[in-house]
């Protein structure tokens, strides 16, 4: 359990990474908060930015790793 706990932070901690791996190219530590509060977050999160801030794309990449993290949810 503890080895699937390291991976599971690991791939949280990358989040960004993640993102612009497979194609959003602008993310950066910034947009990994956003997507780690998105996928980890207890309460609800309302994010105000400004147009063209990636909030999309966040929203994109923490679907996707909540669909790997939790599929049955």
């Amino acid at each position: 359990m503890s080895e699937s706990r390291d991976l599971l932070a690991g791939i949280l901690e990358a989040a960004e990474e993640i993102g612009v791996e497979v194609g959003f190219s602008d993310l950066t530590p910034l947009h990994g908060r956003w997507i780690r509060e998105m996928v980890l977050g207890t309460e609800d999160y309302t994010l105000q930015a400004h147009r063209a801030a990636y909030k999309s794309s966040c929203l994109a990449v923490a679907i996707s790793l909540m669909m790997i993290i939790e599929p049955r949810k």
